[in-house]
């Protein structure tokens, strides 16, 4: 990899002060580094700023070519730099210097084509860190292997932004990491829709809001929950985008790790999440709580179910309840449902779960089920008061029915996590099941 190609031209596209729609070089700076020119309105300093994210993307293309095996961006082709530009708008951005700048109000952070289908990059100036330069730095990386499947972006999209939120997290410094997953708490919203579930493919009737439109950021930490935890090589996350021909991320997943391995691993992460996040840092965990009261309520609730074990005051040791989920909180595929049981009455006792799916989905596709039961012990709302938690898996029966059971005392928090997970992997088609129940004194 030549540190930058010889004979690369400066042209910027973007900047126009007086209105004749060409460039004003005279009003704007530049730098530049490998193939990265960085642009701003002069009447602005963005001169450290613009050192930083040229040292920033200049490791991100060193790392993306000689480790990763991706390609440079076809602006390098045409014997271009990629352009880079610090936005400065009062429109968009908070805590801006209230005087505009020579380039469009509605730009944001992103890699988007100038007229010329030459990507460029956006970058907010008051929003200078590691981890959005990287995730955007990714995004040129994965440019030309995206541009040819655009076709097939309601498949994609998801995985495009979660495996550049990914990548950010993973190459972050002490500092960054743990400010990596400020998104995630999106998750606890809504865990029906499926994980490919993005503003662009949403179902007829799901809420135009934008925590359902955006969470496919959030799911950098599926990405980091397989490799970490899981010990998938991330080398899996990455290899996707050397693939030539047409891929759906979410079944090339599937393909690669293992249909079973996957199920298992999806269902463990689905538990860790309703565990607070449990295989983030205590730092992390205190950041996401923070922004977690920072984002507004939305239309459903993450539990589909929440039952309270004083009904057996009412009832006998061992009666069943039966749960199913009502029609807009049904899975979808690659989702989950969280029943919470309040064991806080009558005891301990030994809870027993039986698992029964409907054998397809809503519009035909094979259905798979698996569960888990997560037991929180003595729980507090104080996180250092509370005991340990405790996971047991269902054991299924051809990935329909399954049963678990455990024992719970007075003061345990129980969830139930069931989650859909058949081998079909687009749409919005919902997978329906019946979970029976029941308390018996011990």
């Amino acid at each position: 990899m030549e540190p930058e190609p010889p004979g690369l031209r400066i042209k910027p596209l973007f900047g126009d002060g007086d209105g004749d729609n060409n460039p004003d070089l005279d009003l704007m700076e530049v730098r530049a580094l490998g193939i990265f020119a960085v642009w701003w309105d002069k009447k602005f300093d963005h001169e450290k700023r613009a050192n930083f994210i040229l040292r920033t993307l200049f490791k991100v293309r060193e790392d993306c070519i000689k480790n990763l095996g991706m390609s440079d961006p076809k602006n390098v082709k045409h014997g271009f730099y990629f352009n880079v530009y610090i936005h400065d708008s009062d429109l968009h951005q908070l805590g801006t210097s209230g005087r505009d700048d020579l380039f469009p109000d509605k730009w944001y952070a992103m890699v988007a084509d100038n007229r010329l289908g030459l990507p460029y990059m956006v970058l907010p100036w008051d929003n200078l860190d590691g981890d959005i330069i990287r995730h955007e730095g990714f995004h040129v990386f994965q440019n030309e292997w995206y541009r040819d499947r655009r076709s097939k972006w309601d498949e994609l999209s998801w995985y495009i932004e979660a495996s550049a939120s990914w990548y950010a997290a993973d190459r972050a410094n002490q500092r960054e990491v743990v400010s990596s997953f400020e998104r995630v708490q999106l998750l606890r919203m809504n865990p029906h829709l499926a994980i490919w579930h993005t503003g662009s493919n949403r179902g007829i009737y799901d809420p135009d809001e934008k925590e359902l439109n955006e969470r496919q950021y959030s799911l950098e930490c599926y990405l980091f929950f397989l490799c970490e935890i899981c010990k998938v090589p991330k080398s899996v996350i990455t290899d996707i985008f050397k693939i030539e021909h047409s891929v759906n991320p979410a079944e090339y997943l599937f393909t690669t790790i293992g249909g079973d391995n996957l199920r298992e691993f999806f269902t463990y992460w689905a538990a860790c999440n309703t565990d607070d996040f449990s295989y983030l840092s205590e730092a992390q965990k205190r950041y996401v709580d923070r922004q977690r009261w920072k984002t507004r309520k939305i239309a459903k609730n993450p539990l589909v179910f929440s039952w309270s074990s004083r009904i057996l005051g009412r009832g006998i040791s061992g009666a069943e309840s039966v749960f199913v989920p009502e029609k807009g909180l049904i899975p979808r595929g690659w989702s989950y449902n969280v029943l919470e049981l309040k064991n806080d009455f009558g005891g301990a006792g030994k809870y027993v779960f039986k698992l029964e799916g409907d054998a397809f989905g809503s519009e035909g596709a094979p259905a798979h089920f698996s569960g888990r039961v997560l037991v929180k012990r003595n729980w507090s709302a104080h996180r250092s008061r509370r005991g340990v938690s405790e996971q047991k898996p269902f054991i299924m029966s051809g990935g329909i029915e399954g049963r678990a059971s455990i024992i719970a005392n007075k003061g345990d928090l129980i969830y139930v996590i069931i989650a859909s997970v058949p081998e079909h992997f687009t749409g919005n088609q919902t997978y329906d099941y019946k979970l029976t129940f029941s308390k018996h004194r011990i």
